[in-house]
């Protein structure tokens, strides 16, 4: 999991398109013998586990506010149905708005 995040950053990134072969940006292939050859820094285990915990407590977040905006468009949806039946029944007057 470690390496999967550093391999997903911008420099990573670049430097594995700097190794890769294709006709267009999108058809890019990076195969093995050019994928072997790639250098990267590795932290110390220690720092690597920290910056992980680091990265998984910030998903959590993300995670957390992704759901919270999910129940906040649902409950708005909610609210939207009932305003158009109370609008629709009559209970409420909207020929002047």
């Amino acid at each position: 999991m470690h390496l999967e995040l550093l391999l997903r950053t911008a420099g990573a990134v670049t430097e594995m398109k700097r190794h890769s072969r294709g006709v267009t940006d999108f058809r890019l292939r990076l195969y093995w013998d050019e994928f072997k050859t790639i250098a990267v820094a590795l932290p110390s285990k220690d720092e690597q586990s920290r910056i992980a915990a680091f990265l998984s407590d910030e998903l959590k977040k993300f995670d957390a506010l992704g759901n919270e905006g999910e129940r906040a468009i649902a409950l708005l949806k909610e609210r939207r149905s009932a305003l158009i039946a109370a609008a629709v029944t009559g209970k409420i007057d909207v020929r002047g708005a």
